[in-house]
């Protein structure tokens, strides 16, 4: 008897251990599961987290090393689109599975330099938001140079189609559908010290675009996620302008915009998804913390915090 006590803890200290670790098997994502893209730093390597309803992030044991994973979307068959910016090298997207953390890429390099933003259409294609498509940039490889940029990943071909061009003005950093058909993509802006930050909304077939003009000056706007109604929600950063990070809804025929959430503890607000419920999760950089901002009350839960050092993408499980 107790012998097999002893076993039965060595085998539960296993189970712990691997499960704290990340290094064994996990289980599929469950629904309202969020999925988490933190791109690291400070010598902080970037990585994947799953949080489950109720419980602590866990890292995903990826098959290979990540760059500085930036945007995640779930896939219908439970597996992750990841664009993984990297920093000496183009980025790459690729698909991952949580369970398993294989790493499987779907593009990687040219047309593709610095995919920052990802999402899945109905068809089970790819849309990639590439923020310095149309910067010069030098890396140890060689330089590339481009325009911002929208492309499509069929997923019969897997490779990169162009849909549009010269986005956004300079950083395509996110895009979501909304309920019109139309993609909306958000900015960051280019004059990073004074704020010219905007929101576009393009054609998916034609890549004609059409500017929304806020009410107000967006300073550093990161992440987009339709309501069913056509609002956008946005992360509004600041870093490193003068301003008050927040969470903005906009309204995209009008172009009005509403601060939902700001004050402490948002400091960098980066990814943002909405749950079952209407609730918003999102992802804040500086404090490296994902939040619950609840519907229609505004009220602010931090649902995670260590071990995240940058969390910047945002995603949950149907």
């Amino acid at each position: 008897m107790s012998r097999r006590r002893d076993v039965r803890r060595l085998v539960a200290a296993a189970v712990a251990l691997l499960a704290a670790t990340g290094r064994a098997d996990d289980v599929p994502l469950v629904s309202g599961e969020i999925v988490i893209a933190d791109r690291g730093g400070s010598g902080i390597a970037g990585a994947l987290y799953r949080l489950p309803p109720g419980g602590m992030p866990r890292p995903i044991a990826t098959s290979e090393p990540l760059g500085m994973p930036s945007g995640v979307a779930v896939d219908r068959d439970g597996t992750l689109v990841v664009a993984d910016a990297r920093a000496d090298e183009p980025g790459r997207i690729v698909r991952v599975d949580p369970a398993t953390g294989a790493v499987v890429p779907l593009a990687s390099g040219w047309p593709l330099i610095t995919p920052f933003g990802v999402a899945l259409e109905e068809s089970g294609d790819v849309l990639v938001a590439d923020l310095d498509a149309g910067s010069r940039l030098d890396f140890p490889r060689g330089s590339l140079a481009g325009t911002g940029a929208l492309y499509r990943i069929p997923r019969a071909t897997g490779v990169p189609a162009l849909l549009s061009l010269d986005c956004c003005r300079w950083n395509a950093a996110a895009l979501t559908s909304t309920p019109t058909g139309e993609l909306a993509v958000v900015d960051l802006g280019f004059r990073v010290f004074e704020g010219d930050g905007a929101l576009t909304l393009v054609d998916p077939t034609t890549g004609v675009q059409r500017a929304i003009a806020t009410s107000i000056q967006l300073l550093d706007p990161s992440g987009i996620v339709a309501e069913p109604t056509g609002t956008l929600l946005v992360t509004e950063a600041t870093n490193p302008q003068v301003g008050n990070a927040a969470i903005l809804a906009v309204e995209p025929h009008t172009g009005t915009v509403t601060t939902l959430a700001t004050g402490h503890p948002i400091a960098d607000p980066r990814g943002i998804a909405i749950d079952a419920t209407g609730d918003l999760i999102v992802a804040d950089s500086a404090a490296r913390a994902i939040y619950r901002i609840t519907r229609p009350d505004r009220h602010l839960e931090v649902l995670a915090t260590t071990p995240l050092f940058s969390p910047w993408g945002v995603a949950i499980a149907p």
